[in-house]
């Protein structure tokens, strides 16, 4: 019986993105490879002896991959996009399903060994989401290929730390240039920032929405721990300098930010409808149904604040009358 020969080159496709980097990380550091080939369109500005970086055109994949490079090898795709990025359905199908399948056909043309890709949890061509549709088209075209050894990868959710990461560095730097001295300036740098939110960033909302339900359900203690303290830093820095002037402690604030999350997640799930409910919503003339998910946050979160401002300053004055009548005491006592 012929045994099946150990593949010595890896050709990464996607490898600047958040799990292409991971991936030719472990690659790099896998004693069965020898030789890792990365397609880029620019440098990755990463050394390796065992590296190689191909500078290509995705739109001309086909006619630009070496054939030598590609026989006998395991190729790995980890192209994707968000429709914030791609800024068109057009735009995106090209990057998550033109540029798979293309590669997938020049790894069938020159002998590759696998063809390994990553798509998504729930792809289907019957999928009511766009996204999720595409991964699923991507897939059907590529199991007509008939290749040789053909591996989908559907993770739930790509949980790098992007957007947390972002909105922390950016309320840090409000918090900066604009200093929280009382907490009236907290409530209007969250009511502002919240305001840009759930206007502009799409993709955070999701995340927040579905980070309980999905995301911590189906990611492994370790890494997410690791993201975790990563966040965590940055969260301690960004509550030092909003407490630097006594305006609230630094458990009031993470207080008021788990309440935020709380918050966006429940007005997004009310305010998610099925495009069939949507669609006899519409046709029954019931629009009063439909949630503004804006609104309902915003409002939401300003009761809130309004709520905690009134027990906050009640909590202050109780200690201060506390301390009063400690000194009080001490004082009585001295005498």
């Amino acid at each position: 019986m012929e045994t099946q020969k150990e593949a010595v080159t890896a050709i990464v496709a996607g490898a600047t993105g958040m799990m292409g980097r991971q991936l030719v990380k472990l690659l790099l550091e896998h004693p069965a490879y020898a030789r890792v080939i990365v397609l880029v369109r620019r440098d990755m500005g990463i050394s390796h002896p065992k590296l190689v970086q191909k500078q290509v055109s995705f739109d001309q994949l086909e006619e630009q991959l070496d054939g030598t490079l590609v026989k006998d090898a395991d190729v790995f795709c980890t192209l994707g996009t968000t429709m914030g990025q791609a800024g068109s359905k057009a735009a995106f199908r090209r990057v998550d399903n033109d540029y798979p399948v293309a590669l997938g056909r020049a790894a069938l043309r020159h002998g590759a060994a696998s063809y390994i890709v990553v798509t998504a949890m729930w792809s289907s061509v019957r999928s009511l989401m766009f996204y999720t549709r595409v991964k699923g088209e991507a897939e059907r075209y590529l199991l007509a290929l008939g290749l040789p050894r053909l591996v989908f990868l559907r993770p739930s959710l790509l949980i790098g730390d992007r957007e947390y990461e972002k909105r922390l560095n950016r309320l840090i730097e409000i918090i900066v240039e604009s200093r929280i001295r009382d907490f009236d300036d907290f409530k209007h740098l969250l009511l502002t920032e919240l305001s840009k939110l759930v206007e502009h960033n799409s993709l955070y909302i999701r995340l927040e929405a579905m980070r309980t339900i999905v995301l911590e359900k189906n990611v492994d203690a370790e890494t997410m721990l690791m993201l975790k303290m990563n966040l965590y830093v940055q969260m301690r820095r960004m509550t030092t300098l909003i407490c630097e002037h006594n305006a609230l402690t630094e458990t009031e604030v993470m207080d008021v930010l788990q309440a935020e999350a709380s918050i966006i997640t429940g007005c997004k799930l009310n305010a998610t409808l099925s495009p069939e409910v949507v669609d006899i919503i519409e046709k029954q003339g019931m629009e009063g149904l439909k949630r503004d998910f804006k609104q309902d946050v915003l409002s939401t979160m300003q009761s809130y604040l309004e709520g905690y401002r009134v027990t906050h300053r009640n909590a202050v004055k109780e200690h201060i009358l506390d301390n009063m009548l400690f000194n009080n005491k001490e004082e009585t006592r001295n005498l």
